[in-house]
């Protein structure tokens, strides 16, 4: 009985190991440094970059409308939650009449893909088209056919299981259309999760154990005949 209980317990510690989950690094909202904190009018933002088919450029954070409201353009637009700003090509919010792809990266290594998760708000002068993950469109994350996504935040969510999700770097996408004055984009309360990949040991671990009590089930059965 002391073996069964050694080996149960060896076994069951080892489940913990297997679900841990934890926060997925490299996720920042737009306007922020590595550490999180906003960015002053004009700073590059370290955390997106614009795509193009020539490469990729900077993005940088918007002109300030004025002392209270240090990370928007326009009084139309919808304030940036702390920490975030507004970013787009200029500070001034050109080019203008212009679809422009702002992308990040987060690395997944050590994790499971299949378990991560990402959710935040997001809004775009005039329209939010898409949110593409390693390239592949994600269907109903547009801000819709309004021309006005600027106004409000609106919620864009990847669930567990997503079959876009690799393995170590990952890219996320945001597509956003300008019709012309200012134009700007906005990522707020971004985070995801996942779990950690059990180190090998850990899988031995619990082999063993349920081994061991397997066998210790069949000795006690044999000793009761």
């Amino acid at each position: 009985m002391r073996a069964l209980s050694a080996l149960a317990f060896v076994a069951l510690a080892a489940l913990p190991l297997q679900a841990q989950t934890v926060a997925i690094g490299g996720l920042r909202a737009t306007g922020v440094d590595a550490m999180g904190n906003r960015l002053a009018s004009g700073a590059v933002d370290p955390n997106w970059r614009i795509v193009t088919p020539n490469g990729t450029s900077n993005a940088v954070v918007v002109n300030a409308l004025d002392a209270s409201n240090p990370c928007r353009l326009a009084s139309t637009w919808v304030a940036a939650t702390a920490p975030s700003c507004w970013i787009w090509g200029n500070a001034n919010g050109t080019p203008t009449n212009t679809t422009l792809t702002f992308r990040t990266t987060f690395d997944l290594t050590g994790l499971v893909a299949s378990s991560a998760t990402i959710a935040g708000k997001w809004a775009a002068d005039n329209q939010g088209l898409r949110i593409l993950l390693n390239g592949v469109e994600l269907p109903g994350l547009s801000t819709g056919t309004t021309g006005e996504a600027f106004r409000t935040l609106y919620d864009f969510s990847i669930a567990a299981g997503n079959p876009n999700f690799v393995s170590g770097l990952n890219t996320l996408d945001f597509v956003v259309r300008d019709n012309g004055v200012v134009g700007g984009f906005l990522v707020t309360q971004i985070a995801g999760t996942a779990t950690v990949v059990p180190e090998p040991s850990t899988y031995a671990l619990m082999a063993t154990g349920l081994v061991g009590l397997g066998l210790a089930a069949r000795r006690r059965r044999s000793a009761s005949r």
